[in-house]
């Protein structure tokens, strides 16, 4: 494999062959989720966003890695507004 025209560095190399599908899947939504919460694929999620980040990754499972980019934002969406809509009144409160 290639970076920038130079060859991977053979540890790089060897991780890649240790890696399954299933583990690389993996990571590339981890990327998309931290690219959708900080701009990069790269930078680390910060912690008060961390919780939002496993949901994602929990909810975004039954999808396609190359529906993602358009899912992850829906659904980060769908999330938010959930959380920000006020519980009902619990049964015998009513006025």
């Amino acid at each position: 494999m290639l970076e920038c025209g130079r060859p991977l560095p053979a540890s790089r190399k060897d991780l890649k062959k240790l890696l399954s599908d299933v583990e690389i899947e993996e990571q590339q939504r981890r990327h998309c989720i931290a690219e959708l919460l900080t701009g990069r694929y790269n930078r680390p999620i910060p912690t008060a966003q961390e919780t939002l980040a496993q949901r994602l990754l929990e909810i975004s499972r039954s999808y396609m890695p190359t529906e993602l980019r358009t899912a992850l934002p829906k659904l980060r969406d769908a999330l938010t507004l959930r959380d920000l809509t006020p519980n009902s009144a619990p049964a015998g409160e009513a006025s």
